[in-house]
């Protein structure tokens, strides 16, 4: 039931993303007839989840986004996009629970999450059309935590004793997220590099009475490289 009443949430908020994309598009053009675009972009990510609780190291995924940027004025553009993000990082892990950081016998685990993000950007034109920094809020609904292996599920995490991969899957579906980043090129492809920090404890759906991971907390950190183009 849970799974079929997250699948749902995740349509609808497909949806109704898709629906304000082109309907922002549609009042931006009305205003804005001097400068409108719809961008298509896709490339690498490199993710991580900043964690006092759970040392993980980054690992590389893709992203793809759909945007459109409009002018506001001459110096500044609003950009509304929905992002994809399928992330992966790895974390130490054993056979055997309690087992010690950098034992012999450990082994990095690649854990795997994907979201999709609805972004509104506010970008300063540096020089117009060319080179811009960008900035603003983002929303994120994520999907579940869980290893690229099934086979890995079992495995704990190194230094503690009852906490397996399988364990973390229940991570927070809501991400709040800021986005800062800069996009240069010439009409109609750009290259995009974007920093995306999230502000909503990642572990915070791990409320399991008596166990380890009950008081884990964590932040989503993403840095993508696009190639944008326009039309």
């Amino acid at each position: 039931m849970h799974l079929i009443w997250y699948t749902m949430r995740l349509k609808n908020l497909l949806f109704v993303t898709v629906f304000s994309l082109f309907f922002l598009q549609s009042l931006a053009q009305r205003r804005n007839s001097n400068y409108n675009k719809i961008g298509i972009s896709a490339g690498v990510v490199s993710a991580n989840i900043d964690s006092d609780d759970l040392n993980f190291s980054a690992g590389q995924g893709f992203t793809a986004t759909v945007e459109t940027r409009g002018s506001f004025s001459r110096i500044v553009d609003f950009i509304y996009a929905i992002s994809f993000f399928d992330a992966a990082m790895e974390i130490e892990t054993s056979a055997v629970g309690g087992a010690p950081q950098g034992l012999a016998t450990a082994e990095m685990s690649t854990m795997k999450m994907s979201s999709v993000q609805l972004q509104f950007l506010a970008s300063l034109n540096i020089f117009r059309h060319h080179l811009s920094i960008e900035a603003g809020p983002a929303f994120a609904i994520q999907g579940k935590f869980k290893p690229q292996d099934d086979a890995d599920e079992n495995r704990f995490v190194t230094g503690y004793n009852n906490v397996t991969l399988a364990s973390l899957r229940e991570t927070s579906t809501f991400d709040f997220r800021g986005v800062i980043g800069l996009t240069a090129g010439f009409e109609p492809v750009r290259v995009s590099l974007m920093y995306i920090r999230g502000f909503t404890n990642t572990f915070s759906g791990l409320q399991q009475a008596n166990t380890e991971s009950a008081d884990f907390s964590g932040n989503t950190n993403y840095l993508a490289l696009r190639g944008i183009i326009y039309f």
